[in-house]
């Protein structure tokens, strides 16, 4: 399920919420996906990232880098602290030139497709929850949200004449 709104850039012509949270809940934990546009500061200090929130500690990641945030619990550091540390400037080179290496080599690339896949699908989730105001239910064998006609026409882009969803 998913709240927000247009806040940050209000006189934008843009479709998705600038300004968003998101809860998926997995059945034995929750994701929480926070979203907000027009900050120059985020979470943790940092300008953009994501951060894994955990019982011993937070995980914060960006292409600057990942830290360890500590949790405490009566005085006593729940897991150990790790100061940041700094990302390789070309890590996204990398990736590029991986990506390219395999597509010639048919290897399996370091970021399989499925890593990119899962991200993408919970990011669309989110908004299709907050474009339809629903409370979703996904169904991973069918590939569509359960008992939702309008959630699942937002699954698949409506392409301008004379361009078609491609098939396989």
């Amino acid at each position: 399920m998913a709240s927000g709104g247009t806040y940050a850039y209000p006189d934008r012509a843009i479709e998705t919420a600038d300004t968003q949270n998101v809860l998926y809940d997995f059945g034995n934990f929750t994701l929480e996906w926070d979203h907000a546009g027009g900050l120059s500061k985020g979470l943790y200090g940092r300008s953009y990232g994501v951060a894994f929130i955990a019982n011993n500690g937070t995980l914060v990641v960006n292409r600057e880098g990942w830290e360890v945030i500590l949790e405490t619990e009566n005085d006593r550091n729940k897991t150990e602290l790790i100061e940041l540390q700094p990302a390789d400037s070309q890590d996204h080179m990398k990736h590029v030139q991986n990506f390219i290496s395999c597509v010639r080599s048919r290897q399996k690339p370091i970021c399989e497709i499925e890593a990119g896949y899962n991200a993408a699908l919970l990011a669309h989730m989110g908004n299709i929850a907050y474009r339809t105001g629903n409370k979703l239910y996904w169904n991973e064998t069918q590939g569509n949200f359960k008992d939702d006609a309008k959630a699942n026409a937002l699954l698949k882009p409506v392409y301008r004449e004379p361009w078609k969803f491609p098939n396989l």
